[in-house]
């Protein structure tokens, strides 16, 4: 039975990163790449808020078809909205319900959002 929980949950996680990777708006891309993460430590029975990027941002922005100034960019304005905190490459999910809304949003819904989030 824990060999199909296991199974599951990694089916579960390829899926939302499908998903999360046919998205237009770098900064929906980034959102859901958070709230994955935030869900994989979570089912390791580690802080869904608090965690580590293990991965350096040239990495991370290969990993979601961007640039790393573009990364930058995108973690500069989720900061700035109070969404995220982010120091080096330690990170704290300050509000995962708007990056919830945040990472479903296509095409330049970030930017739209971003100007009506001020």
């Amino acid at each position: 039975m824990l060999l199909m929980e296991l199974m599951t949950r990694q089916l579960n996680q390829s899926r939302m990163l499908n998903n999360l990777l046919r998205r237009n708006s770098s900064g929906c891309r980034f959102a859901g790449y958070l709230l994955y993460l935030s869900d994989c430590f979570k089912q390791q029975g580690l802080s869904p808020t608090e965690f580590y990027l293990s991965m350096r941002r040239e990495d991370i922005a290969g990993y979601l078809n961007m640039t790393k100034e573009t990364i930058s960019r995108v973690i500069h304005h989720l900061n700035a909205l109070g969404l995220v905190e982010v120091k080096r490459n330690y990170v704290t999910l300050k509000n995962i319900e708007e990056l919830k809304k945040l990472a479903k949003f296509e095409r330049n819904a970030f930017r739209r959002w971003k100007l009506n989030s001020k």
